[in-house]
């Protein structure tokens, strides 16, 4: 297709005039081959959902989705910038030494579907559940497709209720699943998606599936 293309040429090209290794990826500046500012860092760093607020022990998300954590879940998710992929999975993965994640446990994510992934050009889960894999030094496996037929729209501007009828039936496992798995997205909003997905892993034979997105839409955070 010509879009997904485009959306190469048009990176290549904002490469050439603003270069990923010599500008920061929160904001633009120059930062000294470093993929964030020193006042990006610290932007990121109070970004981080505090623990009080998070949904439960086996669904969490590291930070808001808002301002540098937002731009970088975007550069993912339209540009395709894997740097961005990996700021991210720094974050997530002291997250996960954190909280005691780093042993028997196998990375997997919430995939796209296929007529999405060929207009993007890039699976930006896959690609930060892989980011993950590497910084904290665990398997990462595909476990979940989308179902074929499954024709259900993108979940963004539904409600709860409406996500819910727009993803059933809409995923299915890929073999047997691993026994502990971290299912990886990027933005947690009504978790809905998440939800279905952990379910069918359990169904499929997996003791344990926690939920880890990288942000979480401060909107949905009080009305889950």
């Amino acid at each position: 297709m010509i879009l997904p293309f485009l959306r190469r040429a048009l990176a290549a090209l904002e490469n050439l005039v603003f270069p990923r290794d010599a500008v920061c990826l929160g904001c633009g500046k120059a930062c000294g081959g470093q993929p964030l500012c020193p006042d990006c860092r610290i932007e990121l760093g109070m970004a981080r959902v505090r623990p009080e607020n998070q949904p439960g022990d086996d669904v969490r998300a590291v930070w808001v989705y808002q301002s540098v954590a937002g731009r970088l879940v975007r550069s993912i998710k339209d540009r395709g910038v894997e740097e961005a992929a990996c700021v991210l999975a720094e974050g997530m993965a002291a997250f996960l030494r954190e909280n005691s994640m780093v042993e028997d446990f196998t990375v997997t994510w919430v995939p796209m579907p296929d007529s999405r992934r060929r207009v993007r050009g890039v699976d930006h889960a896959r690609v930060l559940a892989e980011a993950l894999g590497r910084e904290a030094g665990l398997p990462v496996r595909q476990t979940l497709r989308r179902r074929p037929g499954s024709t259900h729209r993108t979940q963004r501007g539904l409600n709860r209720e409406q996500r819910i009828v727009n993803v059933r039936n809409a995923f299915e496992a890929v073999g047997t699943p691993p026994p502990r798995l971290i299912l990886v997205d990027d933005v947690r909003t009504t978790g809905t998606t998440c939800d279905t997905c952990a379910g069918v892993l359990r169904e499929a034979g997996a003791e344990r599936v926690a939920v880890l997105t990288a942000t979480w839409s401060i909107r949905e955070q009080y009305n889950q």
